[in-house]
Parts: structure tokens; C-alpha cells; sequence
């Protein structure tokens, strides 16, 4: 599985992203971070990847390695 833009992601779980925003504001985090918490993906280069998945990357130059876990998004 590829990594899921943010709006994918929404779609996808079936969130309101205004609403999402609105909280994330209101307990002062990033919208990022907010999704982090509340959905467990991981973002990584602005996409994000399901829970359990490992990303590993050397160098900044290099592309990066991922890795998933067996569990189901």
C-alpha cells in the first residue's frame, strides 16, 4: 500500500476534516499531529501510513524504506 494523503485518509475513515481542524486547533496541535493521535497512521513526507508500519531511511537523499506490519489498516 502506498501512503494516503491527508484528504485520502479522511475519505477513508470517514472523518470530518473541518471538524478535525476545529479540534486540532482548539487543543493547540498541528492538524498533522491531531490525525497522528487520533488515527495512529503514521505521517511521513506529508503521506500518511497505516499503524504498525516502519519506515526506515538512512540518509536524507536516499528514498526511504517501509515496512509493514502484518495488522490490517
Amino acid at each position: 500500500m502506498e501512503g494516503l494523503r491527508q484528504r485520502q485518509l479522511g475519505d477513508r475513515l470517514k472523518l470530518n476534516y473541518r471538524e478535525m481542524a476545529m479540534t486540532a486547533k482548539q487543543l493547540k496541535l498541528s492538524t498533522h499531529a491531531y490525525i497522528q493521535q487520533r488515527t495512529g497512521w503514521i505521517l511521513f513526507q506529508e503521506l500518511y501510513y497505516p499503524p504498525g508500519t516502519i519506515i526506515v531511511s538512512e540518509d536524507l537523499c536516499s528514498s526511504p524504506l517501509i515496512l509493514y506490519s502484518q495488522s490490517k489498516p
